[in-house]
């Protein structure tokens, strides 16, 4: 018992809300077996002590019209309020000042910070007002930086005064050195001397890094932690090429990034690139001069012997990386003694060790079929949740006896724990994807398309057990048992089968939950060799007790691309997708955002989503389907083959600074329509993605010409 506040039956005591009378409380413990026996202790309760720091910065100049944070912070009661006032000039509530437009008498202000829990506590800074006038300089004038990172300025002033240092976010020494805080956004350096002055621009990301294809589990492409570059300073005519990097070998898997890394004796931003010929680099981001802090070759490349890969197979799917451990996991193919081994790699991204023995992916047996990996080519791009390393095969260029594959690994021990085979009675059924990788969603499940080939289940749901032949299908898998779940496939399904138009050309990709229309908020959407698209619910991609659509009412939206093929039976005449879909989420007051194309020979297309839906016309020449899709916006420049997979950059959620970055790999050499294509460089191209207007494109300046594209 307590005289005065609570007390818990374990003993925990709180004291009242104010001070008893006295002061003292006393808090009694009493023997519930012998309430005659009982102990007392004396509480002394008190007032607490207020106080509130020194404002930082404690001075500042600034130049007329200009603004300084400051900020303080309050102790010893729950409101941490501070009232902010100044002596001239305005000061926000969370004391952002703004100077007068004119320099006020005697040139200074007083800044007071007021505890609001005790109004006798206060802080006092200063502020210096000057008018001196803007033509100076800062080098460098703009800057990119994590949140590890500090940049040295220099400043060039006219005058002699003393050199006064500023920073709207962050802080930065008497010498210029500045240094992010944890937050991101875009903040302003500023050096004045009294008589001249100068700014520069610091965008801080707290972006941790890229580490998986198309940068999430959706497969969205979005990265929406940029700052530093957005429509205005992209076109603005200094953006371009800084540095480029010779690599052993053609990059197909994309690049992934780590930032803020314990490497190479300091903290760093590291590129990883893996190439054909079996290697991985290490980069460092930020440095021109190639700095590689190490690089790994696990052996003999695989000569490829058709035209889809021009010299040689190695590490073809984009690898994953644990963002915890900082683990790179990746399958190399290597030509040995034996024949041909596929082995999964657990590397450390800090040392470039392998942090276990690699595991040879088994030629394990499902149904009629068995795993050869010198027939399956390892395409899509690795996954990577729950533990749960996800790893999908399709083949060599449709060469040889093959079918799709999926297998789980553990992370911890690279020990398999599950195997799917798309055609386990028959044959094909290719992950393909344009090297896209697995989407698994919040659910979760595992989703992806599969290639031309066998397809024998007659109903949905049940799905036959041990299961079907899936080919030509959209399909969503247990993560755990790696079972078939659900799927949909096309009721064209066998005549696209026999002419090789397959609904694995391109990637799949899931809308944010809730971004679907009214009674279908969670989506997958699909697309097929030939250009048509689909939206599918991911909860029930198609009906119950049916088993692939007849029509387009069995999805949520299906329509042809503009550009695509209705009809075609010859698989030359049908590529026009491979590529996966981008999503871009807009501004928060967006319900659904805007999900982007890409055609061959066609141009980007955005699709804003309309209630959850895109925007379609009726058409009696798009069959199967009954409507072709009308995008809003479309980029003035086409894409060859084999199209683009576009991604998205923006601070946020903020519509003006988002960006669609594209490659345009017309030129890789390859075989295109039947024709080996040109070789020559691949085109980076920026796009404003409000409205695809053009904001740069690297052929457009000599200096900025890229290396010779490869296909992907």
């Amino acid at each position: 018992t307590a005289t005065a506040g609570t007390i818990s039956t374990t003993g925990l005591y709180t004291a009242p809300a104010t001070v008893p009378a006295g002061g003292t409380v006393t808090v009694t413990a009493t023997s519930a077996a012998d309430t005659t026996k009982a102990s007392k202790a004396t509480v002394t309760v008190t007032t607490p002590v207020v106080a509130i720091s020194a404002i930082s910065p404690t001075s500042a100049t600034v130049l007329v019209g200009g603004t300084q944070q400051f900020n303080a912070t309050v102790t010893g009661s729950s409101n941490t309020t501070v009232t902010w006032t100044a002596t001239a000039g305005t000061i926000s509530a969370t004391g952002l000042y703004t100077a007068p437009a004119t320099v006020p008498a005697g040139g200074s202000v007083l800044v007071t910070g007021v505890a609001a829990a005790d109004t006798t506590k206060s802080s006092v800074a200063t502020v210096t007002v000057t008018s001196a006038t803007s033509n100076g300089t800062l080098a460098p004038k703009t800057v990119a930086l994590t949140t590890s990172q500090t940049q040295q300025f220099t400043a060039t002033l006219a005058g002699t005064g003393t050199t006064v240092w500023t920073a709207t976010g962050g802080t930065i020494s008497a010498t210029g050195l500045y240094t992010p805080s944890g937050t991101a956004g875009v903040y302003q350096v500023t050096a004045n001397n009294g008589t001249s002055s100068a700014t520069a621009t610091v965008a801080v990301t707290t972006l941790g890094g890229v580490y998986t294809y198309h940068n999430d589990l959706a497969r969205t492409g979005q990265n929406l932690q940029e700052y530093a570059l957005t429509p205005a300073t992209v076109a603005g005519g200094s953006f371009g090429k800084r540095w480029s990097c010779a690599l052993d070998g053609e990059a197909y898997a994309q690049p992934l990034y780590v930032a803020n890394l314990s490497i190479g004796g300091g903290i760093h931003n590291v590129l990883i690139v893996s190439t054909h010929h079996n290697s991985v680099y290490a980069f460092d981001a930020d440095s021109s001069s190639c700095v590689t802090y190490w690089k790994l070759n696990f052996g003999t490349s695989i000569t490829s012997n058709c035209w889809d890969i021009t010299k040689e197979y190695g590490i073809t799917g984009t690898p994953v990386i644990d963002p915890v451990t900082k683990t790179l996991f990746l399958v190399a193919a290597t030509k040995e003694a034996t024949g041909t081994v596929q082995r999964l790699h657990s590397i450390s991204v800090a040392t470039g060790l392998d942090t276990m023995t690699p595991a040879v992916i088994p030629s394990v047996h499902v149904g009629t079929a068995t795993f050869n990996p010198a027939n399956q080519n390892q395409r899509a791009g690795l996954a990577l949740s729950g533990g749960s390393i996800y790893i999908a095969w399709g083949s060599f260029c449709d060469l040889g006896v093959y079918n799709g594959w999926m297998m789980r690994f553990d992370e911890s021990t690279l020990g398999q724990l599950a195997t799917y085979n798309v055609t386990p009675n028959g044959s094909d059924g290719g992950i393909w994807m344009s090297g896209s990788a697995p989407v698994i969603d919040s659910t979760p499940r595992v989703f992806f398309s599969t290639g031309n080939g066998t397809f024998d289940v007659t109903a949905n749901p049940p799905l036959p057990a041990p299961g079907g032949d899936f080919g030509q299908s959209f399909v969503a898998l247990d993560p755990t048992t790696l079972g078939v779940v659900d799927f949909y496939t096309p009721s064209a399904w066998q005549a696209w089968s026999t002419a090789d138009i397959d609904v694995s050309a391109g990637g799949v990709l899931a809308l944010p939950d809730g971004a679907g229309p009214s009674g279908h908020p969670n989506v997958l959407i699909g697309i097929s060799k030939q250009g048509y698209a689909w939206m599918m619910d991911r909860g029930q991609m198609a009906p119950a007790g049916l088993n692939y659509s007849s029509s387009s009412d069995n999805t949520v939206q299906f329509f042809l691309l503009p550009g695509g093929v209705s009809g075609c039976t010859n698989s030359n005449s049908c590529k026009v997708v491979f590529s996966t879909p981008t999503y871009w989420r807009g501004d928060s007051t967006m319900t659904s955002g805007t999900v982007y194309f890409s055609t061959v020979k066609g141009p980007l297309l955005a699709f804003p989503l309309t209630n959850g839906l895109m925007a379609t016309a009726a058409s009696s020449t798009a069959a199967p389907a009954r409507f072709v899709g009308t995008p809003a916006y479309q980029t003035a420049e086409t894409y060859g083959y084999p199209g683009a997979s576009p991604t998205i950059s923006a601070a946020g959620t903020s519509p003006n600074t988002a960006i669609l970055w594209a490659l345009d790999n017309n030129a890789n050499g390859t075989s295109s329509y039947g024709a080996n294509a040109p070789l020559g460089p691949s085109v980076l191209r920026a796009y404003n993605a409000a409205n695809l207007q053009t904001l740069y494109s690297s052929s457009s300046k000599t200096a900025d010409a890229g290396g010779n594209a490869v296909k992907f």
